[in-house]
């Protein structure tokens, strides 16, 4: 089993230390909040990178780029270092477009399911799937347009957070189509698929 990549889990804190900014800071709530890890910014506040991996049904590791079609894709998040997070205003799944990926001519629907089974990159590589659940939530791709995807997650996140459910990912779909989005290798870290979540 290969070492885990970089998906980013980008936590918005409701609480921060001393910004940068100063009193100016446009988001002062949450800005120069750490918890440790690689930072990034969403949406002016400050954002960490946790470490998963992912993979495609009968194909293994998506590498770079990160294909969901009819065959299911997984993707799960280590979130180990939110251990401490008491409760989750907001979780959002974002998934930007590959480069050198080109949209459809039709409009694609993707759906998102919550995975219920344990897996391992080479199981789901050589076609063994994981149970997965109803439809967590879903997002339509437009028609000859680029840009990235933002489905709502809240309700697993809270589950993987309080216990209530293992933290064993999400399952991505696309009935007659195909998309292809940036994966946990791709160069520029602010393009690989990410949980942006709000904490109280």
């Amino acid at each position: 089993m290969r070492a885990w990549r970089d998906i980013a889990v980008a936590v918005v804190l409701g609480a921060t230390p001393a910004c940068a900014h100063g009193d100016a800071c446009p988001a002062r709530r949450t800005c120069d909040a750490r918890r440790g890890g690689d930072t990034t910014a969403v949406d002016g506040r400050s954002a960490i990178a946790l470490a998963s991996d992912s993979a495609r049904a009968g194909e293994g590791d998506a590498g770079d780029a990160l294909p969901v079609g009819a065959r299911r894709t997984f993707v799960r998040f280590d979130l180990a270092p939110l251990a401490q997070a008491t409760s989750v205003e907001r979780a959002v799944l974002s998934l930007a477009p590959h480069p050198a990926w080109r949209s459809s001519a039709t409009p694609l629907h993707l759906t998102v399911r919550r995975v219920e089974g344990a897996w391992r990159v080479d199981d789901v590589g050589a076609g063994r799937e994981p149970a997965v659940a109803e439809v967590l939530g879903e997002a339509t791709l437009a028609a000859g347009v680029r840009s990235p995807v933002r489905v709502d997650v809240t309700e697993a996140v809270r589950a993987w957070l309080a216990g209530d459910a293992s933290a064993q990912g999400l399952a991505l779909e696309i009935d007659g189509g195909a998309a292809v989005f940036a994966g946990a290798g791709a160069a520029t870290t602010g393009l690989r698929p990410r949980i942006e979540m709000v904490l109280r």
